[in-house]
């Protein structure tokens, strides 16, 4: 390993990243411009960085051979054995470069040349023609406007947010119309970006993230040595429509498929099917199944024909980043049993279960309904009106094709994955296979994982989205209006789970109403919202509003004809009580009149005793009141 250098200058020799670059110029004072002088490959590199090459140094000495056409190589060949003769002869005049130049019909420029390149490095290659022209990486822009162009390319280029290509090279020249200068074409621009589209530079715009996963070495490799060792467990969302299992077969949509897979053997050893994005739960299930004898998960589901091995307790499960994974309750209920829960920590350790769920997802692009791996693919073919598969068909599906996968040779085994299952875990003479550790509580590891509501217990039950439950054993929490944990599994809701706690079981609560069926709560939701869509139904809409228009009208007609006899009555009583004062006013005017005698007033009674009829009353106009 050479020393670092302290002075460079352009054109010099120098190693950086075990690879011998030529230094074509200046990219800031504390980075050079460095070409490869085998590829010709233009890179920006650190200056402290650099380090004096060997001492011995042959360019071409470690090149491949497999450059240029036999003719090309014959000539090269000719041309390195003259050369060798003329510079090995020390002795050798211009007669002999001159007796050469006339033998082979070059110019003595010409032979004079070949001597200097089989010095400069004393192999056949030197001889092979370059391209014409100026070579990769050549500048010929002036000084002042490489600068700007570098100048600008740090402050922003190398900066995040990254900008995108087309609007940096706008503004570079719209920087050098304002200096009023010639701004460079958009090819000279791309050209000085082009030493960034490395680690660096992508680390750079889009972090080391980004730039680990698209450019960063991957020298680590993930092995275990015996099964369950190491499992690992992935989701992915399948490439499929889905419909309900009731009479309308109403579109559901895509479901999620949680695989595990021990990292030893290949073996699938466990899987959990469901509509819900991945969760803790999720992922506890699938690790149950892991852990769990199949069987009895096949026969509930109704298939007798399959055999699906591979069952115990895992020492090691290697999950994603995912928030969602990074639960207590998961998390705790592993470590609990002594299962260690690990993370990534590299993307690529999950590339034997990335690729268990490709073979997997390619198996789907056959069926109806089948959304493909992208919209290229899938191109006008109409999922939706196709899809005919229901949850349980799809859930059957899976488990003949990873029975397949378990007993199918695998490329990097040269055996099935349940063939190695088996011969690792055979012992004796002859062999007989040793299952291995089962999982002590493996119903109280489902319990710990499963998801839950806090509700409080009402009069009728408790109420979930899914319907309201209840069980005579609830009265205990009723009367103290106590809340509780009420668990369930979201792929059959019929019944949900109460812990209690000093005992070994939890309380089973059912229905309330028994007859209601037992579906996922992803199929009561979307049951729910098709309920409400075929409630949406333009003629009902229609006949419904129309008998609301003809109640509001009742409505109106009722309050306009009680405000129109009230009206009425209000204008009698009003008219009444103008005659009533009329007729005071006239009997005041009549005997309280200047000149006539005086009469004490009377009261309404002594009115009433002399008029007994109001008609026989006068008005001041002498007038009859009808």
């Amino acid at each position: 390993m050479g020393e670092n250098m302290t002075n460079v200058t352009s054109g010099a020799i120098v190693q950086w990243q075990c690879r011998i670059w030529r230094v074509v110029g200046w990219f800031s004072a504390a980075k050079t411009i460095l070409r490869d002088i085998g590829s010709d490959t233009t890179v920006v590199a650190p200056l402290e960085e650099l380090l004096e090459p060997p001492a011995t140094l042959d360019p071409k000495a470690w090149m491949s051979l497999e450059g240029g056409t036999p003719e090309e190589w014959a000539s090269a060949l000719k041309q390195y054995e003259v050369a060798k003769a003329l510079a090995e002869n020390s002795g050798h005049d211009g007669a002999a470069v001159k007796a050469a130049s006339t033998e082979l019909k070059n110019h003595i420029s010409t032979i004079y040349h070949w001597i200097d390149k089989y010095r400069e490095s004393p192999c056949v290659m030197a001889f092979l023609p370059t391209l014409p022209g100026p070579k990769p990486g050549s500048r010929f822009l002036k000084k002042n406007v490489e600068t700007i162009v570098a100048d600008i390319i740090t402050r922003r280029w190398l900066k995040r947010p990254p900008i995108g290509k087309t609007s940096f090279i706008k503004l570079v020249q719209r920087v050098f119309r304002r200096l009023h200068l010639k701004p460079p074409s958009r090819k000279a621009i791309e050209a000085r970006l082009r030493p960034f589209e490395n680690y660096d530079g992508v680390r750079a715009r889009h972090g080391g993230k980004r730039a680990r996963a698209l450019m960063g070495a991957k020298p680590k490799s993930h092995q275990a040595e015996f099964p369950l060792q190491e499992v690992q467990i992935d989701h992915t969302l399948i490439d499929d429509l889905l419909v309900t299992s009731d009479n309308y077969r109403d579109l559901i949509g895509r479901a999620w498929l949680s695989l595990a897979i021990d990292i030893c053997t290949r073996l699938i050893i466990g899987y959990y099917f469901d509509y819900y994005h991945p969760d803790a739960y999720s992922v506890g299930l699938v690790t149950a199944h892991s852990m769990l004898d199949k069987a009895p998960l096949l026969n509930a589901m109704g298939i007798y024909d399959a055999e699906w091995g591979g069952q115990g307790k895992i020492g090691t499960i290697v999950l994603d980043n995912a928030l969602e994974h990074k639960t207590h309750n998961y998390v705790r209920a592993c470590e609990n049993r002594g299962i260690k829960v690990v993370f990534r920590e590299w993307t690529e350790w999950g590339a034997y279960i990335e690729r268990v769920t490709g073979t997997l997802m390619r198996e789907l692009h056959a069926l109806p309904g089948t959304t493909r791996s992208n919209v290229k693919d899938r191109a006008d073919y109409d999922s939706g009106k196709h899809a005919t598969m229901t949850f349980e068909e799809a859930n059957r599906f899976f488990v003949y094709k990873i029975c397949k996968y378990n007993h199918t040779i695998h490329s990097a085994l040269d055996e099935s994955p349940w063939s190695k299952w088996t011969r690792l875990l055979s012992v004796g003479t002859p062999p007989t296979y040793s299952p291995p550790a089962a999982l002590e509580d493996p119903r109280k590891f489902l319990f710990d994982v499963m998801p839950y509501k806090v509700r409080t217990v009402r009069r009728d039950g408790i109420h979930l989205p899914t319907g309201i439950y209840w069980t005579p054993e609830l009265t205990a929490w009723l009367h103290n209006h106590e809340q509780v944990h009420a668990k369930y599994n979201r792929t059959g809701m019929s019944q949900i789970y109460v812990p209690i706690c000093g005992l070994n079981e939890p309380l089973t609560v059912p229905y309330g109403d028994l007859s209601r069926p037992c579906l996922s709560m992803i199929e009561w939701t979307v049951r729910n919202r098709e309920k409400r869509k075929r409630g949406l139904n333009p003629t009902e809409l229609a006949l419904s509003d129309q008998y609301d228009e003809r109640a509001e009208k009742v409505v109106d007609d009722s309050v306009k004809q009680t405000k129109r006899i009230r009206n009425k009555r209000q204008r009698r009583r009003i008219e009444a009580d103008r005659v009533r004062t009329s007729i005071d006013q006239a009997w005041q005017k009549a005997y309280n009149a200047p000149g006539s005698p005086s009469r004490k007033t009377t009261n309404a009674q002594e009115i009433d005793e002399l008029y007994g009829d109001i008609s026989e009353i006068p008005t001041p106009d002498s007038h009859v009141v009808n």
